[in-house]
């Protein structure tokens, strides 16, 4: 099968794919997300509804306090309502903006993912990790693990870590006995954590600044490893199992979606022939298409 007339070689690369210029470069990436307007409160709670509505996964109380439980960490009343609400809920939600205007990096219109994640502690690394430094006498060459330390002292040994995330550099977030949380950042504030009265407070605050205009949510996903080549048929093999590539989005390590809109929706293409194209195609994004990005992860996304 021939490939001709799907996709445009770039200079650094021999025609693989024919002449012909796809008409859209436009992203398209809004047709299978919820929208979001209004305040940094509106927002968040139409959000937070849509991501309850399509919880990806369901909350084993005994899992996850046996976790704890290995991890040397009580496992409180309020860590288990924390998870109760929010596991499954917001570990796989991006957040999303529109450019309003054309600059160096986007075009007008094109959608931007905003850096800015929530993940439910559910590792017994990460849970020891951020909980069990008890004397700050014995970490004083880390400043990070210091105030961690520090948190335990002043609010307890029920103060528990559950979470970690938030906008851009992601804090550490330990819920109190009382249900309140705190988020320590250390790189925004390494004095003391941010209190809030619950997680929507919380997530009001690290999303006012991006204030973000679409939130979406993943099914299923799959990381990509080993050289461009590889990833880019894993990507492919994914896509086709999953209703192609416009139902599919396809991120690079740095939370840049990429625009696979042009890829062709044809299936006699052979894994090879879709391959070839989805490089050009990602070729065409690059500054320097020599030095392109791999993809890292793929996903569904859930309608």
């Amino acid at each position: 099968m021939s490939v001709l007339n799907i996709c445009t070689p770039t200079p650094s690369m021999p025609a693989l794919c024919g002449q012909a210029q796809p008409k859209n470069n436009a992203y398209n990436y809004r047709t299978k997300n919820m929208q979001l307007s209004g305040t940094i409160q509106n927002r968040t709670q139409t959000a937070i509804d849509f991501l309850k509505a399509n919880r990806t996964k369901t909350y084993d109380r005994n899992e996850i306090a046996n976790i704890y439980k290995k991890a040397g960490v009580p496992f409180t009343e309020a860590a288990d309502n924390f998870f109760q609400e929010w596991y499954g809920v917001v570990e796989n939600a991006y957040f999303y903006k529109i450019a309003k205007e054309t600059d160096k990096f986007h075009k007008k219109g094109d959608i931007i993912s905003i850096d800015c994640f929530f993940d439910l502690f559910d590792q017994e690394e990460s849970i020891r990790e951020e909980y069990e430094f008890s004397s700050v006498d014995e970490i004083e060459d880390s400043e990070s693990l210091y105030f961690t330390a520090m948190i335990k002292k002043k609010y307890g040994e029920d103060t528990v870590p559950v979470a970690e995330g938030g906008y851009y550099y992601p804090g550490v977030i330990y819920v109190r006995p009382d249900g309140g949380l705190l988020i320590f950042h250390p790189d925004y504030d390494n004095v003391k954590p941010w209190e809030y009265n619950n997680f929507f407070e919380l997530m009001c605050d690290e999303l006012l600044s991006p204030a973000p205009e679409y939130v979406e949510i993943i099914l299923q996903n799959q990381e990509l490893s080993g050289t461009i080549m590889d990833c880019l048929y894993a990507a492919v093999r994914f896509a086709n199992a999953h209703g192609g590539f416009k139902s599919c989005r396809l991120f690079n390590s740095f939370c840049w979606p990429w625009d696979t809109s042009q890829m062709p929706d044809d299936p006699e293409l052979t894994d090879d022939e879709l391959a070839k194209c989805l490089l050009q195609i990602l070729q065409r994004q690059c500054s320097r298409p020599e030095n392109i990005w791999p993809p890292t992860m793929i996903w569904h996304v859930l309608q």
